[in-house]
């Protein structure tokens, strides 16, 4: 895995993204509550803010916690639909050899997402990057 994204979508909330680069290893995150307007590609670095570098050793712990969790095997969607509104998601990965896997939800999750949530809290920082 090189990068990946996670976005989410709540009908009573503003959408927040993240950014893990594990190669470059850098942690970036964009807000659309603290710009009032959807991130413009077009910006510096996207539109993302940096937030920091992330650590070799939490990027192998990162590593082994989405093997052993299954993560780039995960289904491309889950969905719920007798949930109306409610939150939506996205993961788009991009590996090393410029592959890309997304994977998306509506109000449903893989069963191993709060261990992947801990996972990227360790390796980032931040606590609910996969929030529910």
């Amino acid at each position: 895995m090189d990068i990946i994204y996670v976005c989410h979508y709540h009908i009573f909330k503003p959408y927040i993204e993240y950014k893990i680069d594990l190669k470059n290893k850098t942690f970036w995150t964009y807000s659309v509550a603290e710009s009032g307007k959807p991130r413009n590609e077009a910006d510096k670095n996207k539109g993302y803010d940096f937030v920091g570098y992330l650590d070799d050793g939490k990027i192998t712990a990162f590593l082994s916690d989405a093997a052993k969790n299954g993560f780039t095997d995960w289904e491309k969607e889950y969905i719920n639909p007798d949930i109306d509104g409610g939150r939506q998601w996205s993961i788009s990965i991009t590996f090393d050899d410029g592959s890309v896997k997304i994977i998306q939800g509506s109000n449903q999750y893989p069963k191993q997402w709060n261990e992947m949530d801990l996972a990227f809290q360790h390796l980032t920082g931040k606590d609910n990057i996969l929030e529910k």
